[in-house]
This record gives structure tokens, C-alpha cells and sequence, in this order.
């Protein structure tokens, strides 16, 4: 699953050509014309290189793209899923309290006249269930998007070290670091008391591996608080 996993600011030529290509092959399923498909991707494109996105950034949009190749979900299903990851993350500041909300806003508008209203509440709630990262709707293809949206919590040691750097550097652009290594801690330990991290049965095998990265970050900064 983490074979092409990456945590970087960074994307390769051919990485940045693999998302557009997927922007593409979903907005050929849809009434949209060429100038409206180059907008919406270079405003997507400007929102995920904006400086101090050290994780939730192109690379994250890459990252969820490639593993929900592998998901073995319909055409009609898929295509909604991967607009949502596209979207899900287009307004981010750790100052904000509503980045999901702006982001869903956004999505919205872009697609308000070419998606079914039942494709575009489902849009809504992919990306409005991410801010606490709780189903809204139940749905079992909304518990899929968290956990895959949650994914790196289960990547190999040194992925999910960069993880956790990739925020922290976020953070402390608005806090400084002892701030930051509290409010960490304390969320950190809220969510290690959760009976799973992962309810879909194509992530139910990472929970072990979660809760172990998740003990390390914990005992990592309580040694450097």
C-alpha cells in the first residue's frame, strides 16, 4: 500500500502529470468545458503549493489519489471520491476553525450544476466529516474516505516521522512550539483511547500499525516537551 507513498513538498514532474491526468479522466465524465476544467485545477493546483504546506499538500492529494486507484470502487462511486480529494484539503490554515466547511464551499460551487444533488451532498459530506474525522452520514463509502484520509497514520516509521514534522512545521508558523507540543499531546491521547482508527474492511488490518506510530509520537514528545 505505502509503495509509492510520499511525504514531501515536493512533486515530481511525472507525479504532478499523473494528478492532472486523473483531473482530467473525472471531468471527461462530466458537462464541463476546457476553461472551467484548467480554473478549477489551477486554483486546486495554487491552494496545495501555498507556502507552509508542509503536509497537507500536493503530495497528501498524490498520496490518497494512487491508494484510491487500488480500491476497487465503481465509476460511480469513484469519481465523486476523488473529487473530494481533490477538494477535501483546498482551504487549510491551523489558525482557521472552518477549513472544512470553506473547503466543502468550494467544491460546491465548482460543481453545483453538473454533479446529481445526491452526488453533491455526498461530496459535501466526504469533506465536511474530515474535521473530526466522524461519518456523518453513515455511509459505508463515507467511513472509506476517513480512513483513507487517514492513511499515513499507518505508513512505515520513517513516512510517518515525516508525517508528524510536515505538521508540526505547520503549526508553528501560528504557535510556537512548546504550544503546539501540548495541544499534540493532548489530541494525540484523546485518539489513542478510540477502540480503531480504521473501520473499512480495506484498512482494518493497519489499526495495530496506527497505534503503534501513534504510542511513538506520543512518547517521542513527551521526552522533548
Amino acid at each position: 500500500m505505502y509503495q509509492n507513498y510520499k511525504v514531501s513538498a515536493q512533486l515530481t514532474a511525472d507525479e504532478l502529470d499523473f494528478l492532472v491526468q486523473k483531473w482530467d479522466i473525472i471531468c471527461q465524465f462530466y458537462p464541463i468545458n476546457p476553461s472551467q476544467k484548467l480554473q478549477m485545477a489551477q486554483q486546486w493546483l495554487d491552494a496545495y503549493q501555498e507556502k507552509g504546506r508542509f503536509y497537507h499538500n500536493l503530495s497528501h492529494i498524490f498520496n490518497l489519489i494512487k491508494l484510491s486507484e487500488g480500491l476497487n470502487l465503481s465509476q460511480e462511486w469513484l469519481y465523486p471520491f476523488q473529487l473530494a480529494i481533490f477538494y477535501h484539503d483546498i482551504v487549510y490554515n491551523p489558525v482557521r476553525k472552518d477549513n472544512e466547511a470553506a473547503s466543502a464551499e468550494i467544491a460546491l460551487s465548482h460543481w453545483q450544476k453538473m454533479l446529481s444533488d445526491e452526488d453533491m451532498s455526498q461530496l459535501q459530506t466526504y469533506i465536511l466529516s474530515t474535521a473530526q474525522h466522524q461519518n456523518l452520514n453513515g455511509k459505508a463509502e463515507t467511513q472509506l474516505f476517513l480512513d483513507l484520509d487517514l492513511s499515513v497514520l499507518a505508513a512505515p516509521l520513517d513516512l510517518y516521522q515525516l508525517y508528524c514534522e510536515g505538521v508540526r512545521r505547520e503549526y508553528i508558523l501560528s504557535f510556537d512550539n512548546e504550544i503546539y507540543t501540548r495541544g499534540r499531546l493532548d489530541f494525540l491521547k484523546k485518539y489513542a483511547q478510540r477502540e480503531a482508527f480504521f473501520y473499512s474492511p480495506q484498512f482494518e488490518m493497519l489499526n495495530s500499525k496506527a497505534r503503534e506510530n501513534i504510542n511513538w509520537e506520543i512518547s517521542f514528545l513527551q521526552k522533548n516537551a
